[in-house]
């Protein structure tokens, strides 16, 4: 079983396979190209964003020319707020059904 991300959920409705559309995705039925079937789900966007430089450090809330460039250790990244439903659903496809 494959998982398809796409940006939009107008390209997910789209999809060239006998398809049945589910709560936030697009269950795939089994077919030539999809042999045991899949899933469509989409991303409306950016669903994941670097968290801003004083996440890392309070000493740049205050932008000053000294501290850049700032590039940290190790990036974070959190989940946008008005799509984290969507991230949940894509991720609980990656983490229960073990899709790629």
């Amino acid at each position: 079983m494959k998982l398809v991300i796409a940006e939009k959920r107008d390209q997910a409705k789209a999809a060239p396979f006998p398809h049945k559309e589910q709560d936030g995705c697009i269950e795939i039925e089994p077919c030539s190209e999809f042999p045991r079937g899949g899933f469509v789900a989409w991303a409306a966007g950016h669903l994941v964003e670097l968290v801003d430089p004083e996440k890392y450090d309070p000493k740049y809330e205050k932008w000053r020319y000294e501290d850049l460039p700032i590039i940290p250790d190790r990036f974070e990244y959190s989940v946008t707020k008005e799509k984290s439903k969507l991230y949940s659903k894509i991720k609980s496809f990656v983490c229960i059904y073990g899709l790629s």
